[in-house]
């Protein structure tokens, strides 16, 4: 019971980092997107 009640946890706890890595990957992502957008705004402006 106990061993079945730990190895659930360590599940959750690996499928936590999984998804944490999957949303920093992805935010990462976005985030360089919206550099390329701001430096593309930006350089309309000055033009």
């Amino acid at each position: 019971q106990e061993q079945k009640q730990s190895r659930t946890i360590g599940e959750r706890v690996g499928s936590l980092e999984s998804q944490l890595r999957a949303g920093s990957a992805l935010a990462v992502s976005l985030s360089r997107q919206q550099l390329k957008q701001q430096k593309a705004m930006t350089t309309k402006q000055i033009k």
